[in-house]
């Protein structure tokens, strides 16, 4: 008797760490669904910023992707846009390479390299900002794209009609 109430103990233990292991298993899903949903959120405000920032300044993004003359202050304006678009797709390339989103990576700092190539302007002012980074797979693969897309496409495939708006 006493043999078989040790047992039954283990038996209720084992099956306790069991239970355990599933609901924990079972949080952590939707923990993960959780952040994947206010991640999404995130990206969505981000986004609408980032176009309302735009609009407000339409004229300068205009004027400063197809590299027009700037005043300073439009510079400073023209500057904080781009460091906004590229931020817009750097922290997309983030999200996506931890897994947090069904996309590709890849097709973040693909559109980076999409703008550097068809907006000269944006081009000029991106690298002002970032220069020629290496180390950091993201700016690595806006190079190693634009340089691919630059081979692709040739010269003369500059834009400015939507001046990058059509690609977010």
């Amino acid at each position: 008797m006493k043999y078989k109430k040790k047992e039954l103990v283990e038996f209720i233990g084992a099956t306790a760490v069991v239970l355990s292991l599933l609901f924990l298993g079972y949080e952590l899903r939707m923990n993960r669904q959780v952040a994947m949903n206010d991640s999404l959120g995130s990206a969505m405000d981000s986004t609408t910023t980032m176009l309302s920032t735009i609009s407000e300044n339409a004229s300068t993004w205009r004027r400063g992707c197809i590299n027009e003359e700037l005043s300073a202050d439009e510079e400073m304006i023209f500057s904080a846009l781009v460091v906004s678009v590229d931020r817009f797709f750097f922290f997309r390339f983030q999200r996506a390479d931890k897994g947090i989103t069904g996309v590709d990576p890849a097709a973040w700092p693909r559109q980076t390299a999409i703008h550097r190539l068809l907006f000269p302007g944006f081009d000029k002012k991106w690298l002002e900002i970032y220069g020629v980074r290496s180390g950091n797979p993201y700016f690595e693969a806006v190079h190693s794209n634009y340089a691919a897309l630059k081979n692709e496409w040739g010269p003369g495939m500059q834009d400015a009609s939507l001046c990058g708006v059509s690609s977010f």
